[in-house]
């Protein structure tokens, strides 16, 4: 996915501005055949020119591609690792199609997402981006990034604008 594969050290802030709108609006997330539409997510990246301290190291992973599942201790992202850094894009709420019923936070998030997708079976899972039929029209929200730790308030990104959220229209 080639949005993903940006240098985000330049226009930081409208790159993910409009990846923001495309993940909230044109996509929703396909795990095993359960639809889910991203309602929440923040923006992480780290560079050389981009020192957000905030941002996970892949300690126990290695840089992995634009578009992987980067489970870390504070939930799941999207990883935005390329050439130019390590970020990703943490799923902070969702909305399940089937259920009519939104899931807020990272952690609640992660589980419903990747609980039971998995056996020691071997049976094959799958988690995909799928194109909406029609993109949604709503208002897309604007904040700060919350719980923020020392290591973000340190490097000074803590005041970024680099949240986004929607409120999903009920039964769309």
């Amino acid at each position: 996915m080639q949005i993903l594969t940006q240098n985000f050290d330049i226009r930081t802030d409208e790159k993910f501005s409009n990846i923001a709108e495309f993940l909230l609006t044109k996509v929703e997330l396909d795990v095993n055949d359960k639809r889910y539409a991203l309602t929440e997510i923040e923006f992480y990246w780290k560079s050389d020119r981009h020192q957000d301290a905030s941002v996970y190291d892949r300690k126990h992973t290695g840089k992995l591609k634009p578009g992987q599942i980067f489970v870390h201790y504070a939930g799941v992202d999207i990883s935005l690792d390329n050439e130019y850094g390590i970020g990703g894009i943490l799923i902070r709420g969702i909305y399940s199609l089937a259920e009519n019923k939104s899931y807020n936070g990272p952690m609640v998030c992660a589980m419903k997402l990747l609980s039971g997708i998995l056996d020691v079976h071997g049976t094959f899972a799958t988690l995909k981006l799928v194109e909406r039929e029609t993109p949604l029209v709503v208002e897309i929200n604007n904040t700060s990034r919350i719980g923020i730790g020392k290591n973000g308030i340190t490097s000074g990104y803590h005041e970024k604008l680099y949240r986004f959220l929607i409120r999903y229209p009920k039964n769309k």
